[in-house]
């Protein structure tokens, strides 16, 4: 739904009002239902706000506080007026007192203008309108197109941290679009401004959100160069850097960064949580998005509240981390926008809404684009503690031996070899962090011998305008044209879409069309996806949706995060046509795993480092700050931190196992075949809950149809035991076989249970067939000592192992 800007400025007015007012238990103000259906009021509304007009005009004086402006106050004013009219019409219980207050109000609109402030409008509207008529607004402001998730949401939580922020926000923020999805079923006339903006703007840095500049005062500069006196940094040379920064009292992204490396700690700034909390609150007073972003996530995860004399305090609060993402996403902060469209677009603390889910993941997707460039943006850090953990050190040992080994091959001049450390350098890796600078040395040195690999890959990263500092436009085509004279079809396309683009040459759609098209017949991948942006554009060729689609859906099976993107962007146009559901999912998976790859997630590979360097606490805070922005990985990676370190984390925590069942259901939730088979373990173990095996055996079947091995082998030993399930030796067998099929390295293991399976159908089939007059039954005796084989035979080793341990000391007694 499309958020317009009058509906939003009415509603933060009867926020400010009292959210709505919502009684003392916080109970939601539901809107008035009609009994009349031709009376309900749909989407398109009976009442359109006049104030819409007027916001459209006064966003590009976004610096001037409306509210104080006096053309503003008219406008506010005579919207009321016609609203407070069409109500007192269409509602019944008017009163007379309504009439002659809105009569007294007329006349002192015309007469003392200048003399009323805001507030004495807003008294006025709270004089004119009754409860009954605040509910008919309120469903007035949601048939205006403003997501009812969000008010609805809003309304339930805190109303001081509500009424706080809406205070706090700046007035571009609290007049801007939420909602961009109308644009996307609009034909384009001219080349997406989302390209044009490409080469504008670049964030390589923690997240941090640069805002418009904001004047502090004396007495707030002073007290935040008070707070980083606190800080502790490695050096007095970067302690004067940073109190530079601090001198500088216009940019808030400043302490931004400082809230944020005091939050995770760095190699510069030793971590301090409380230093962290009390800068977001800082910003957050101050209506900046980053430090409500902070707050969200603390609020969220409850860790850094705990106060040992005060156990109220001592879990998560979700309804307040909503409210400052919701706020932290109004003011633009990429960060709360996806936390906001994954809750979304899974239903966590929300009412589930793929439409909202959509609007929040569009606007992240078109930012990622600013980050994607030629050379496809950084690779994802995929690391997932629980299968690094049984062999990390020879995984880590392996990685960088690998580097080592292709760094000797390629100053011997073997060219492959140079080219793939180029690459590894280029997107990163475990034994190679991610370094454009010396990815580019390699392929420099590649493309002495003029390898086409080399010059077109260098095209690419001096091309790419996201690349601040490496872009040169003019060293990009020299590359390109060299690999074109050996007739390299990716260079061809390359240089057709820089003239596409207009990147350092002046645009020109039909050259573009010469250099890429040829690529397309040769199946050139960078050329099937140029051309498809063409044609989804009709730039130089005829505009043609579906077949754009079929090549983006071509493209990007490879991975390529462009075609991704553009998949993405078809998808969310056919989510507003034909089966608006189906393509409004797929639209917004496609947007989050665009998402997911922006700069941010080089915190993966921070979490990652400190796991190894077994500092854990710094590993889950990265871990589930990620998770909150719905990376599935990260959320796995918390859950195995909490349920391996949960007391080192968390000493005060009464309840173990709950956090991490809580973070392995959202894995699992997304898919994670390991994450679902943790799950029932968890129930079928009885950790922290009680034993349910009918649960477990639904999770182990769930992670079973991802084929995989070990979550058959499970489904396998409870058909054999019957647990949860009916016994049924024949499925049991089934699903060892399939184990071994998947993964033949557990041969002894489902041997073993085969041969254990056999017995055990064996006698239970002589148990049930043959009545033994013993009050004892001899044969079940035996069906449960060759189930339980394993243990009695551990028993035994041990028993025999103490034995020996104790005649040796009984040995060694005798000699001394």
């Amino acid at each position: 739904m499309i958020v317009k800007h009058g509906s939003m400025l009415v509603f933060v007015i009867f926020c400010i009002l009292g959210i709505c007012y919502a009684d003392d238990n916080d109970e939601l103000i539901t809107p008035i239902q009609s009994d009349d259906e031709d009376n309900e009021r749909t989407i398109e509304g009976v009442i359109q706000p006049p104030l819409t007009n007027f916001v459209e005009e006064q966003t590009d004086t976004s610096t001037q506080d409306i509210f104080e402006n006096e053309d503003a106050k008219v406008k506010l004013a005579e919207a009321f007026i016609d609203r407070t009219k069409r109500l007192k019409d269409e509602l019944p219980g008017s009163t007379e007192r309504t009439e002659t207050l809105l009569k007294r109000f007329e006349e002192q609109l015309t007469e003392k203008i200048n003399l009323l402030s805001v507030n004495d409008i807003v008294d006025l509207m709270n004089d004119v309108l009754s409860q009954e008529e605040i509910r008919e607004v309120l469903q007035e402001i949601f048939d205006s197109g403003v997501s009812e998730d969000v008010i609805v949401e809003l309304l339930k939580v805190n109303k001081d941290v509500v009424v706080s922020l809406v205070k706090a926000a700046p007035v571009e923020n609290i007049v801007k679009e939420i909602s961009e999805v109308e644009d996307q079923v609009k034909v384009h006339k001219q080349l997406d401004t989302d390209l044009l903006e490409l080469c504008q703007t670049n964030a390589q840095t923690l997240p941090v959100k640069h805002i418009t500049e904001i004047t502090l005062t004396s007495e707030e500069i002073e007290y935040l160069n008070h707070l980083l006196s606190k800080v502790k940094f490695s050096t007095e040379t970067q302690l004067s850097v940073a109190f530079e920064w601090a001198l500088n009292g216009t940019i808030y992204a400043n302490y931004s960064n400082i809230m944020y490396r005091l939050l995770f700690g760095d190699e510069m700034v030793t971590r301090n949580f409380t230093l962290a909390l009390v800068i977001a609150n800082f910003l957050s007073d101050k209506g900046i998005p980053s430090g409500q972003n902070v707050l969200g996530y603390i609020y969220k995860s409850g860790y850094g509240l705990f106060n040992e004399t005060d156990s109220n305090n001592t879990k998560p609060n979700p309804q307040t981390a909503l409210t400052y993402y919701t706020f932290s996403a109004l003011g633009g902060d990429v960060l709360s926008e996806m936390a906001l469209g994954y809750r979304y677009q899974k239903g966590l603390g929300v009412t589930q809404s793929c439409p909202t889910s959509l609007v929040y993941y569009q606007r992240v997707g078109k930012k990622m684009l600013k980050q994607i460039g030629l050379s496809g943006g950084p690779a994802l850090y995929k690391f997932r503690l629980s299968d690094d953990d049984d062999e990390s050190a020879n995984v880590n040992t392996m990685n960088q031996d690998l580097v080592e080994f292709f760094q000797m091959l390629a100053h011997k001049g073997d060219i492959s070899s140079t080219n793939l450390l180029g690459q590894l350098f280029l997107q990163g890796t475990k034994g190679a962090a991610r370094n454009v600078h010396t990815a580019i040395k390699y392929f420099e040195l590649a493309a002495l011998e003029d390898d086409e690999t080399a010059l077109v890959t260098l095209g690419m990263i001096y091309g790419d305008c996201t690349l601040k500092g490496v872009t040169d436009y003019d060293k990009a085509i020299q590359y390109l044209n060299r690999a074109i004279e050996g007739n390299s079809i990716t260079a061809k396309a390359v240089l057709g879409f820089l003239y596409l683009v207009g990147l350092g040459v002046d645009q020109d759609f039909k050259r573009a069309r010469q250099l890429i098209e040829p690529g397309v017949k040769g199946n050139n991948a960078e050329a099937i996806l140029y051309f498809g942006i063409m044609m989804y554009y009709g730039y130089g060729v005829a505009r043609n949706v579906e077949q754009a689609l079929r090549h983006f859906i071509k493209v990007s099976e490879s991975g390529n995060l462009l075609a991704i993107y553009y998949l993405a962007k078809v998808n969310a146009d056919q989510a507003h046509e034909r089966v608006p559901l189906k393509h409004c999912q797929t639209a917004v998976q496609l947007y989050k795993g665009v998402a997911e790859r922006g700069y941010w997630s080089h915190l993966l590979m921070v979490a990652y480092k400190s796991y190894k360097e077994a500092d854990y606490q710094r590993a889950y805070l990265i871990y589930s700050y990620l998770a909150e922005l719905g990376y599935e990985v990260a959320q796995s990676n918390t859950a195995f931190l909490l349920e391996n370190y949960e007391k080192q984390l968390f000493p005060q925590l009464s309840d173990p196992g709950f956090r991490a069942f809580h973070m392995w259901t959202r894995s699992a939730d997304q898919g994670s075949s390991l994450s679902k088979i943790r799950l029932g373990d968890y129930n079928y173990y009885g950790i922290g809950r009680p034993v349910d095996y009918h649960s477990a055996v639904n999770e182990y079947k769930e992670a079973a149809k991802a084929q995989d091995p070990q979550a058959k082998f499970n489904m396998g030993y409870m058909y054999e035991r019957g647990l949860g399930v009916v016994k049924d030796f024949p499925l049991a067998k089934r699903n060892y076989d399939e184990c071994l099929t998947l993964e033949p390295d557990s041969s002894i293991a489902v041997h073993l249970a085969l041969f254990n399976l056999l017995m055990t159908s064996q006698l239970d089939w002589v148990a049930s067939n043959i009545n033994l007059p013993f009050s004892i039954n001899p044969i079940s005796f035996f069906i449960s000592f060759i189930i339980n084989w394993d243990i009695y035979l551990i028993t035994l080793l041990i028993m025999v192992l103490g034995l020996v341990y104790l005649m040796y000391k009984q040995h060694l007694a005798q000699f001394t």
